[in-house]
């Protein structure tokens, strides 16, 4: 979808996590996608400025490192939680 793998990076906190999805898109020849370790709401600046950004998370708020580092015109898409005033 994207072209170039070379062009995707996706981030997590977990090094389990990213040690699978390594090998697992190596293995499925996705090989030169970057795959970081870290927190993802500060983003990743080396690669940025990003023309997509996708969370699958449900952040409270977007974080502002996420705005700086998307292209101007770029997209950012993300499941956001609003708090729900209960009606009683």
């Amino acid at each position: 979808m994207t072209g170039r793998a070379d062009l995707v990076t996706t981030i997590d906190i977990d090094p389990d996590v990213t040690a699978k999805a390594k090998r697992a898109l190596t293995a499925t020849g996705y090989g030169d996608v970057h795959v970081i370790t870290g927190d993802g709401g500060l983003g990743y600046p080396d690669h940025a400025p990003y023309d997509r950004m996708i969370a699958t998370v449900s952040p409270w708020d977007i974080p502002a490192q996420w705005w700086q580092q998307l292209a101007p015109g770029g997209r950012l898409v993300a499941p956001l939680r609003f708090p729900v005033k209960s009606a009683c």
